[in-house]
């Protein structure tokens, strides 16, 4: 009696912390959707500019690594490839060459073994019947005639897979599994020479370090629905998507402003012209970017304003790719050979 309410007691208190975990879970879930967007700050930037620095820093050292190692192989390879002939080359190669003849002769004594072996097979295959006939005295039934041929179809048979397998593989045969796994590794060693290798430009970190642009997408696909909603639940439903969308933009675009600034700062010692209207630009998208979170809140709260969201988001993009545009022109010029002086 007391084991069975001691299960009880367990199961329950067990059952109470289930629920209370999902119902926290939940909240949380309804919690994840932004009441408000979040709003740019200074303090953001600069933290972002730190993990930046931490970050270019970390894959300046991993191809110092990556070149060192490189290096390393290339040398050995050359001095193992170019170094001049002495007698104990000679002998390894003498004995590599008597290791072939010796590989060669075991190979036409297997073949002819196995040649061999079909022959025998098949002459004992024929001679099965008989010799069991006159071995019982008792003629072989139709279900023993078909089970020993279907028997030794099937042997020949396996034989020859496994044989024609052999010969695909020695002549360089199954493309689809090797070359799968090729591509597998390949594309593992693109991805880590990707991740160590890199232009560090402002092309390289807003495509592969942030998600702007394809946020970016999504905000303009659920303005352009938001106002073709049929009833309230479907506007409601575009109206936290926005939120969403928006509310990811926005950090997303925290991350490019403080590369914009962390850019510019690196460049100042190259070109200082360039480096001040680097700086510019980083500021007026830090700007724009603040104004715009406060500005589409109100303009989502105002159902009059709904029809004006999608060309205000459109504004918005074309301003921040003016000044992608003027930033990415200076820092190529930075980058590349254009000093502040003309000879």
């Amino acid at each position: 009696m007391i084991n069975n309410l001691k299960k009880y007691v367990s199961g329950y208190v067990l059952f109470s912390l289930m629920m209370f975990t999902y119902s926290h879970a939940q909240v949380d879930t309804i919690q994840e959707i932004p009441k408000e967007l979040w709003s740019l700050d200074e303090n953001t930037v600069k933290a972002e500019k730190e993990i930046i620095a931490k970050k270019l820093l970390r894959n300046k050292y991993e191809r110092i690594g990556v070149l060192c190692a490189s290096t390393a192989v290339i040398v050995a390879l050359g001095w193992y490839t170019f170094k001049s002939p002495d007698a104990t080359d000679e002998v390894v190669t003498v004995a590599m060459k008597d290791q072939i003849e010796q590989m060669n002769k075991k190979m036409n004594i297997l073949l002819e073994q196995n040649k061999q072996k079909t022959v025998n097979e098949t002459i004992n295959s024929n001679k099965q019947f008989p010799k069991t006939t006159a071995a019982t005295g008792k003629k072989p039934s139709i279900i023993t005639e078909w089970g020993s041929g279907l028997w030794c179809y099937g042997k020949r048979m396996g034989q020859d897979a496994v044989d024609n397998v052999v010969l695909l593989v020695l002549m360089g045969g199954l493309p689809g599994p090797i070359n799968k796994l090729f591509n597998f590794w390949g594309s593992k060693l693109e991805e880590l020479g990707n991740r160590v290798y890199h232009d560090a430009d402002f092309h390289w970190f807003v495509t592969k370090q942030t998600q702007a642009v394809a946020y970016f997408n999504d905000l303009e696909r659920a303005a352009a629905l938001l106002p073709l909603a049929n009833d309230e639940e479907e506007r409601e439903h575009q109206r936290i998507s926005m939120m969403w969308s928006a509310d990811v933009l926005i950090k997303q675009l925290a991350k490019v402003v403080a590369f914009m600034e962390y850019q510019a700062d690196q460049m100042s010692f190259l070109n200082t012209g360039c480096s001040i209207q680097m700086n510019a630009s980083a500021r007026y998208v830090y700007r724009h970017t603040k104004q715009f979170g406060h500005t589409l809140e109100i303009m989502l709260d105002d159902h009059t304003k709904h029809a004006e969201i999608p060309a205000y988001i459109t504004s918005f993009r074309e301003r921040l790719r003016s000044e992608q545009d003027s930033f990415c022109v200076n820092e190529h010029a930075a980058l590349y050979d254009i000093s502040d002086t003309i000879a």
